[in-house]
């Protein structure tokens, strides 16, 4: 699989999203968060470990096992790499701009903005 094939599923993306700013997360947080079931988190965890994106630990707390989940380095790589393409293909198509190109146009455009890490998103 390509780095688009993998991470443009929402899923797997809302997954390397919540790993990619957190040492571990917990099986259950994950799921929690997405709100999805424990076979349909099991498939794209399963997928992104596959591809190098995620590891995987399994410890036993007491008697009870748990699944913890890190992003790689190769991951954190690729998801940075799929997030400037994202950028990138919405600059050309003009519904993102870039900081710089959003303040010179402040003062002309006057619509709804959602700010997204040094990036505007321009809703109409």
């Amino acid at each position: 699989m390509n780095l688009e094939e993998i991470l443009s599923q929402p899923i797997r993306t809302k997954i390397m999203a919540l790993l990619i700013n957190s040492d571990r997360v917990e099986f259950k947080e994950l799921k929690l968060r997405l709100n999805i079931t424990d076979g349909n988190l099991s498939r794209h965890t399963t997928t992104l470990e596959e591809n190098g994106y995620i590891v995987v630990e399994k410890i036993f707390v007491g008697k009870k096992p748990k699944t913890l989940y890190s992003v790689s380095e190769t991951g954190r790589s690729a998801f940075r790499e799929y997030l400037q393409k994202l950028k990138t293909m919405m600059e050309e198509c003009g519904y993102l701009k870039s900081e710089v190109s959003e303040q010179k146009s402040v003062e002309k455009e006057k619509s709804d903005r959602v700010s997204i890490q040094g990036f505007a998103l321009t809703t109409k």
